[in-house]
């Protein structure tokens, strides 16, 4: 089964070298890598470990409008990323 969710990447206000991420539908769902890549393979990983070990039922969850999403995080960069859960987790 797939499950596609929006993330959204921005550059720690702190320290430039860090990217956050957070996956605005999904409660706590927050992570951060050093540079963009790290950051990603950060949010693959987290996305991956909430459908995998069930920590938020992600069935259930009714994915937020990018427009939306774009309206809460104007200067974040979205992403969508994808769990197929016969062949993993992929970024769109």
């Amino acid at each position: 089964m797939k499950y596609s969710f929006l993330a959204v990447f921005s550059v720690d206000k702190y320290d430039a070298k860090w990217i956050n991420v957070v996956f605005p539908d999904l409660p706590g769902a927050v992570t951060c890598g050093v540079g963009r890549e790290d950051a990603m393979v950060m949010a693959k990983d987290l996305l991956r470990t909430i459908i995998e070990e069930n920590i938020i039922d992600v069935s259930i969850v009714k994915p937020s409008s990018e427009k939306t999403i774009r309206e809460l995080y104007p200067d974040g960069d979205i992403v969508t990323i994808t769990y197929d859960s016969d062949s993993g987790v992929r970024r769109e």
